[in-house]
C-alpha cells in the first residue's frame, strides 16, 4: 500500500497544462439550452467547468511560434488558414480551431487551448493532440481523446470513454461507467464506483479504492490495485499484478509476471502466474477454501489450516472454509502465509 501511493505522489503532479498561450477571446451565452459541447483543437488544451448556472462562457487562447505576431495578424492568420468557430447550433455548443491544409509547416502554426464554463448536465466531445484535458462537475456521456498529453476527469456521473497515447489518464469522484484506453501513459482511477474497463500497454494500471465490477489488461507494465469493492478481472503480459486489502472477486493472471494478493475479505478468487511466483497474504481470521497448484508451495506460515501440500498441490480449508481461493503458478512458486 505505501509503494502505491508513493507512485500516486510520483505521477500525479506531472498533469500538468500549457501556460505559454496569449488571451484572445472571449465570449458569453445568457440562460442557454445546450444538450452536447464539441470541442476540437490541436496543440492547445482543453479545460471544461460544469457548473448550476445556465449560462456557458468560452475563453480562447492563442499560441504562435512567433511571438511577434499581433492581434490582428493572428485574426488574418485564422481567416486563411483555419476553420475557427464559437457558436452555439441545434443544442451544440461547437468550439474548434482546425486546420484548412496540412501544409502549412509546423512552425508556421497556430494553436488554440479552449477554456469553457456551461451548465453541468451536458454532453461532450473533446478531441485534441499533444496537449492535456481537464473536465471536472459534469453529468452526461462524455468522449475525451488525445495524444501525448494528459486526461484528468474528476466530479463527473455518467458514461465516460477516454483515448490516449502517451499521456496519463486520471479519474477522480467519477461514476457509473468508464472506459478507458491508452498507450505508454499511465492509467490511474481513484475513488470512482461503477462497470470501467481498462486497457493500456506500455503504461502502469493504478486502481485506488474503487467499487464496482472492473476489468483491467495490461501488457509491458505493472497493474496495482489497492481497497477494491466488487469484481476485478486484471490480465497482464510481462508485467506484474500487485493487489493490496482487497474485497472483491477477484481473477488476477498474468505472463511472465508475479502476483502478489493481500487480501481482506475472501470472495471467490483466481490468482494465476505462468513463468512468475503467486504470492499471497490472508488475515489469520480468514474463512476460505484454498485450490493450489505450483512447482513449489511454501506454506510453513499459513496458519488454522487443514489440508494437504505435496507434490506442487495444496488443498484444504483455512478456519472454517468458506470462499475458494485457487492459485497456480506454472513454471514458478507459491508463496502463501497469514498475517
Amino acid at each position: 500500500m505505501k509503494k502505491l501511493c508513493t507512485i500516486l505522489l510520483a505521477i500525479i503532479p506531472g498533469i500538468i497544462f500549457a501556460q505559454d498561450f496569449k488571451p484572445y477571446f472571449q465570449k458569453s451565452f445568457s440562460n442557454v439550452s445546450i444538450q452536447k459541447l464539441i470541442v476540437t483543437t490541436e496543440g492547445g488544451s482543453i479545460t471544461v467547468n460544469g457548473s448550476d448556472s445556465k449560462d456557458a462562457d468560452v475563453q480562447v487562447s492563442i499560441k504562435s511560434h512567433d511571438p511577434a505576431m499581433s492581434d490582428a495578424q493572428i485574426a488574418q492568420d485564422l481567416k486563411e488558414n483555419y476553420t475557427f468557430t464559437v457558436n452555439i447550433y441545434n443544442g451544440k455548443l461547437n468550439a474548434q480551431l482546425i486546420r484548412k491544409s496540412d501544409d502549412i509547416p509546423t512552425d508556421k502554426r497556430l494553436y488554440a487551448s479552449f477554456v469553457v464554463l456551461l451548465p453541468r448536465n451536458i454532453n461532450t466531445d473533446l478531441s485534441t493532440a499533444g496537449a492535456g484535458i481537464l473536465l471536472t462537475g459534469v453529468n452526461g456521456d462524455q468522449q475525451l481523446v488525445t495524444s501525448g498529453g494528459d486526461i484528468t476527469v474528476t466530479s463527473t456521473t455518467g458514461n465516460v470513454k477516454c483515448a490516449n497515447s502517451g499521456g496519463i489518464i486520471l479519474l477522480r469522484d467519477v461514476k457509473e461507467k468508464m472506459d478507458l484506453s491508452d498507450a505508454g501513459g499511465n492509467i490511474i482511477v481513484s475513488h470512482c464506483s461503477g462497470d470501467i474497463n481498462i486497457a493500456n500497454a506500455g503504461g502502469r494500471i493504478v486502481l485506488s479504492n474503487v467499487d464496482g465490477n472492473i476489468k483491467a489488461g495490461n501488457s509491458g507494465a505493472d497493474i496495482l490495485a489497492a481497497q477494491v469493492r466488487g469484481s476485478l478481472d486484471a490480465s497482464n503480459v510481462s508485467g506484474n499484478v500487485n493487489l493490496f486489502d482487497l474485497s472483491c472477486k477477484v481473477s488476477a493472471v498474468t505472463t511472465n509476471g508475479t502476483v502478489y494478493a493481500k487480501i481482506r475479505d475472501l470472495e471467490d478468487t483466481k490468482l494465476v502466474a505462468t513463468k512468475g511466483k503467486v504470492m499471497i497474504l490472508i488475515p489469520k481470521q480468514l474463512n476460505g477454501d484454498l485450490a493450489l497448484n505450483a512447482d513449489k508451495i511454501n506454506a510453513e506460515k499459513l496458519d488454522n489450516f487443514k489440508g494437504t501440500n505435496s507434490n506442487g498441490q495444496l488443498t484444504g480449508q483455512v478456519n472454517n472454509g468458506g470462499a475458494k481461493l485457487v492459485g497456480s503458478s506454472m513454471g514458478g512458486e507459491i508463496d502463501i502465509q497469514s498475517l
